[in-house]
């Protein structure tokens, strides 16, 4: 297989011949439109079945922003769905993968290999310290928030898709890479430009973008329209940030990509992780279920340490098992309760009459 590389260039190229992050991010080329509400009606068109862990993308020829955590699972488990033709890029897309590092103050693409099998993959992102990569080892070993878990750009030559085994909340509460031991919590978002996918756990704690962002001293905020191939927001409303502080994400918004400056270091994910604890509501280290517990009558969410989400209608399909696509009805429910004091954890139920609105009828 070929490999082929979109070089640098081309990025630079894309918004306007400007080489540095600054640039990338503040450049005029954009639409002027109104920062209210644009994370949740500019989205990837995500079609997530809950019943099998599997979250699809649909990517548009240029330049995507995805979580960096999706494209190196869709890389690793490419031809798997690509023989069930749920994804349906060329395998060469995983070439052109590209990071900003804060630290770095630069873009740095990231390494892709050929293995034995003819499998691409970015085993430097997800094995730095196996692979010698002296640079991301050192970012991962500083617990910075962009390299565990923010997002990348891919180009495609194609308007295509991609598919792989990932729930729509893509963060660890406790997790490790390559040895290096981490919680959600400790992660740091460090000083300047960063590009932040919107998971689940943001969406399912209610907090706005403000208060996420809490002490982080939030400059400028953009969001790219892959669709158009452009930035949204113009000069002037990079910098206006009272509808930004004020929105609460949603399931609409997940796997969108938030381009943030920030004044300082700070802990976002500490603001997400409290919440979900139970710090500041009175229920600190335990579990809480807003509809009282295993009420399938009642839509109700779950805030837990080690869980979080929200009751929802699905459909069952011979062929691709609980279906939950965002829809108000379906036969069946996606039920999350509270298994002991501290303890999240769903099922799937079959509604006699029917679902609607994340209750049974």
């Amino acid at each position: 297989m070929n490999k082929k590389w979109v070089l640098p260039v081309g990025l630079v190229l894309l918004i306007g011949l400007v080489g540095i992050v600054a640039a990338l991010i503040d450049t005029e080329y954009q639409q002027q439109v109104n920062l209210n509400d644009q994370f949740g009606t500019i989205k990837y068109n995500a079609v997530v079945t809950r019943g099998v862990s599997e979250v699809s993308l649909n990517l548009k020829q240029g330049w995507n922003l995805l979580p960096l955590e999706f494209i190196a699972d869709s890389a690793g488990r490419y031809w798997t769905f690509n023989r069930e033709g749920k994804t349906t890029c060329n395998q060469d897309i995983f070439y052109n993968v590209w990071y900003y590092s804060p630290e770095l103050n630069d873009y740095y693409h990231i390494p892709a290999v050929n293995d034995s099998e003819g499998q691409i993959n970015i085993n430097d992102w997800r094995s730095p310290k196996t692979n010698n990569n002296a640079l991301l080892l050192n970012e991962f070993q500083k617990k910075y928030y962009h390299v565990f878990y923010g997002s990348a750009w891919i180009y495609s030559e194609e308007d295509c898709a991609l598919t792989t085994s990932m729930d729509v909340d893509f963060f660890t509460i406790n997790g490790g890479k390559d040895g290096i031991d981490f919680t959600y919590d400790e992660l740091t978002l460090k000083k300047g430009w960063n590009l932040i996918p919107v998971g689940g756990m943001m969406s399912v704690t209610n907090l706005s973008f403000g208060e996420i962002f809490k002490g982080c001293d939030v400059q400028r905020v953009n969001v790219w329209d892959n669709e158009h191939q452009k930035w949204l927001a113009s000069e002037e409303e990079m910098t206006d940030l009272s509808n930004f502080n004020k929105e609460v994400p949603n399931l609409g918004s997940i796997f969108s990509t938030i381009a943030i400056k920030t004044g300082s270091d700070c802990k976002p994910a500490k603001n997400i992780y409290d919440i979900a604890r139970g710090i500041g509501n009175g229920t600190t280290g335990k579990c809480a279920d807003s509809d009282g517990g295993k009420n399938y009558a009642l839509k109700g969410t779950v805030s837990a340490p080690d869980e979080a989400g929200t009751d929802e209608c699905c459909d069952l399909s011979e062929t691709e098992g609980y279906v939950c696509s965002g829809s108000n009805t379906g036969n069946v429910l996606h039920e999350w309760y509270c298994n002991t004091t501290t303890l999240g954890e769903d099922e799937f139920y079959e509604c006699p009459n029917g679902c609607n609105n994340g209750g049974c009828i």
